[in-house]
């Protein structure tokens, strides 16, 4: 097999995570990494052309959110394959900008998002197509981290709310893409925003948003950069629920369950597995990168719905964010 070359945009953080990952792919080979001003780093093939990205194999950007689509921009007549890491967009302006691209360049872009390859996902796919808990009722996602209350945060890019609408941007649209992937349109969101951490600095640091499905299903995301560490995952059904506390997936049926004096108790534990959160984000990235690379491999046509539905993440986002501004 003969061997890739691929360029990355954005050199540390989470571009930084990604390189990692391709140095450790035997047929890859790391051809250039674009930096936007001249740097001296002699462990990266370091560009600051974008021109020299051009003959590459696959690019990856992984750059900071708000300069996602401005790449895509600037790579117009580049007839490679493109993987974006999430969000694809930051503004309404650059949405409209990339609905209109041409149907065979967006064949040929991947936009990652953290939980479309993970076991958590697999797991609920797998559980809305048995049915074992019958019709999805509602779904539920609590997280929260302490990003806020860091120094660096507040002179980050972050907090600044021209470039970004923070936690819900950052975090909470990983989840809204999941709902879309797995239960379809949305009809209606409604978002509340909060400032928790200290003095009211930048986009809101605590948010709860609330999605009504085309199908009818109930979707509550609750994301905060405020609080201590935790996450909280739980569907519900007619006939049981499926809950995920960071570790562990524990699945409850039938709905019918009875004590003693006949009352309605919990439904007995029916499956459990282990899925540590700080494993499921790294094994995501992996297989959405190798999926990528894959694409590449066997010149591949990219599904366009996974870009529609990257586009349509940042939907309700948009609609609550000139609140803030």
């Amino acid at each position: 097999m003969r061997e890739l070359n691929i360029s990355v945009i954005g050199k540390s953080g989470h571009a930084a995570r990604i390189i990692n990952i391709l140095n450790d792919i035997p047929d890859v080979h790391i051809q250039n990494v674009y930096y936007y001003k001249k740097i001296t780093d002699n462990s990266l093939p370091i560009t600051s052309n974008i021109k020299d990205l051009m003959s590459s194999d696959g690019i990856i950007i992984a750059s900071p959110t708000p300069t996602h689509a401005e790449y895509i921009d600037m790579l117009e007549g580049y007839k490679g394959y493109l993987l974006v890491e999430k969000p694809i967009v930051s503004t309404k302006e650059q949405t409209e900008m990339l609905w209109k691209i041409p149907l065979e360049r967006k064949s040929r872009i991947k936009v990652n998002y953290n939980f479309l390859y993970s076991s958590i996902a697999i797991s609920l796919k797998e559980l809305l197509t048995s049915s074992r808990i019958g019709s999805p009722i509602s779904f539920d996602v609590h997280t929260s981290q302490g990003l806020a209350h860091k120094e660096n945060y507040k002179d980050s890019w972050r907090s600044n709310i021209s470039e970004s609408f923070g936690v819900m941007e950052l975090v909470g649209v990983h989840f809204i893409n999941l709902t879309l992937s797995l239960f379809g349109k949305i009809d209606y969101s409604r978002m509340d925003f909060l400032w928790k951490a200290g003095c009211k600095v930048g986009p809101p640091d605590t948010v709860f948003l609330r999605l009504k499905m085309h199908s009818g299903l109930c979707v509550n995301l609750f994301h905060s950069y405020a609080g201590p560490f935790f996450m909280r995952m739980m569907l519900m059904g007619t006939d049981g629920y499926w809950e995920y506390d960071g570790n562990k997936t524990h699945l409850h049926y039938p709905r019918d369950t009875f004590d003693t004096n006949n009352r309605f108790t919990t439904p007995p534990l029916a499956k459990r597995e282990t899925f540590e959160f700080s494993h499921i984000w790294k094994e995501s990235l992996f297989k959405s990168v190798n999926a990528f690379l894959d694409e590449i491999r066997f010149s591949g046509v990219i599904d366009q719905s996974e870009f529609d539905i990257a586009l349509a993440s940042m939907e309700p986002i948009f609609e609550s964010r000139s609140q803030c501004l």
